[in-house]
């Protein structure tokens, strides 16, 4: 692969080579469990003919064809090892060629035609030269065929046969030995290709899958950075829509408190101070309280919204609740001359936050006290009901318009005029009903235009009788 990266290159030179020595392993295996194979048979061969057809001549190869057998096997378990016995492992064509020169000038001296035994060696060292073909080594390949040429001449030499025919023998054994250099050159040139072909599929792959994975990264991070951004889009509208209900909700009370506090300090500055600087400073403490009140409320809002608040469930008496949130509203009830009546069975109760079901409570009975006037009523009971048990405000004020209605429990409601309201008492409401299991809803009963009933789940405690 030319104009590759450095990267690529080396990875290409890498996997050739791991291709070509993978290849050469094979091949010294199988060329070892050939050698063993025909070590065993000429073995057998031999012991035949020595023992069984009573050849002297065979019977002197049998210990040099048995050592070789066990040669043979040792070879075939040292091809599969690296290092030092793996080098020995390439080294047996070279003992190959000893072996058969060994064998051959054993058999040279009792044979009838030692020059027929020294011309059937060449046949077997062109054998060997050709094998030593499967270490894909043409160094190695060249030294095999030296060394049988070798052999060969010595033994032909000592069969009496003139130099002529050995350097014909070496002749063909070199002619042997280039078409094996040959074959296994055009086969290290196949595996170079194939592997060139494969590194440049492998590493297209790679490159896919390294873009497929960055992609999948780039799509999760613009995700998350998605969501982060939706959240602080949702932190900044929760945060706008707090400013205004502040603005909205604080504005009235924070207005009385100033004004009243002036009028009591300038009434003490002049001393003028008298029973009406009391019912001011009585009414900024009032004010202050409710204040309090709102803020504690706005902050129990945004912690039950972001879910950071859970309602702590436990069995609440109604009776308790009920009665003191009267108390705590029946003088300003007396002052604005409404008259506030409470009824609660005894006994009654049910599961709910008794913190959060009284602030509901209490934002019910200011509501209800801002907009009644002097001679209404406002009641407050507590009842079972077909869903649990139900908490109910009601007041004889002014009714609720019907299209204000739909939006009471919102945080922005519209007025007939078009103009928008922002607030969160009665939103307050509903979200502390739901987180308890509850709910909230605005209805009308015979004599009250105007009624909250807050459903709670039902503790299944004893209903006792009513105590009014």
């Amino acid at each position: 692969m030319t104009g590759g990266t450095p990267t690529t290159d080396a990875l290409l030179r890498e996997r050739v080579a791991a291709a070509q020595e993978a290849l050469r392993r094979a091949s010294e295996l199988r060329l070892c469990l050939v050698r063993a194979g025909a070590a065993l048979l000429l073995l057998l061969l031999a012991a035949v003919l020595g023992f069984g057809w009573e050849l002297h001549d065979w019977q002197l190869l049998v210990p040099l064809l048995g050592a070789y057998f066990v040669l043979a096997l040792a070879l075939a378990l040292a091809s599969r090892q690296q290092g030092r016995v793996g080098l020995v492992a390439r080294l047996a064509p070279s003992l190959d060629v000893l072996v058969v020169y060994a064998l051959q000038s054993q058999s040279l001296p009792v044979s009838p035609f030692p020059a027929g035994v020294a011309g059937w060696s060449l046949g077997a060292f062109v054998l060997l030269v050709l094998l030593a073909s499967l270490t894909l080594d043409g160094g190695m390949i060249a030294w095999t065929a030296g060394l049988a040429f070798l052999c060969e001449g010595a033994l032909q030499r000592q069969a009496g046969v003139g130099y002529g025919a050995v350097l014909a023998s070496g002749v063909v054994l070199s002619a042997a030995a280039s078409i094996t250099v040959f074959g296994a050159n055009r086969v290290g040139a196949l595996v170079r290709r194939v592997a060139s072909e494969e590194v440049a599929l492998r590493v297209e792959a790679e490159k896919n899958e390294e873009l497929r994975k960055t992609q999948e990264q780039l799509r999760a991070a613009n995700d998350t950075i998605a969501r982060e951004h939706g959240r602080l889009l949702d932190a900044q509208a929760q945060a706008e829509r707090l400013s205004r209900v502040l603005v909205h909700d604080l504005k009235a009370p924070i207005s009385s408190i100033l004004s009243l506090t002036e009028a009591a300090r300038q009434a003490l500055k002049d001393g003028r101070a008298g029973p009406e600087t009391a019912d001011h400073l009585a009414v900024v403490h009032r004010e202050a309280q409710r204040v309090s009140g709102m803020t504690a409320d706005l902050l129990a809002l945004s912690r039950l919204e972001d879910g950071a608040m859970k309602p702590r469930l436990q069995v609440q008496s109604m009776y308790a609740l009920v009665t003191e949130a009267s108390e705590a509203h029946r003088a300003d009830a007396q002052k604005n001359g409404v008259s506030l009546r409470a009824v609660a069975p005894v006994g009654l109760a049910s599961m709910g936050d008794p913190e959060l079901t009284r602030r509901v409570l209490d934002t019910l009975l200011v509501t209800a006290l801002r907009y009644t006037r002097p001679g209404n009523r406002i009641e407050i009971e507590s009842r079972p009901g077909m869903r649990g048990v139900e908490l109910v405000v009601r007041n004889d004020g002014p009714p609720i318009p019907p299209s204000r209605a739909a939006q009471l429990f919102e945080r922005t409601t519209t007025s007939e005029d078009g103009r928008e309201h922002r607030g969160f008492g009665l939103y307050f409401c509903r979200v502390a009903a739901e987180a308890q299991g509850g709910s909230i809803a605005l209805t009308q009963s015979p004599g009250w235009p105007v009624e909250f009933v807050v459903t709670l789940p039902d503790s299944a405690a004893p209903r006792l009788q009513q105590a009014g």
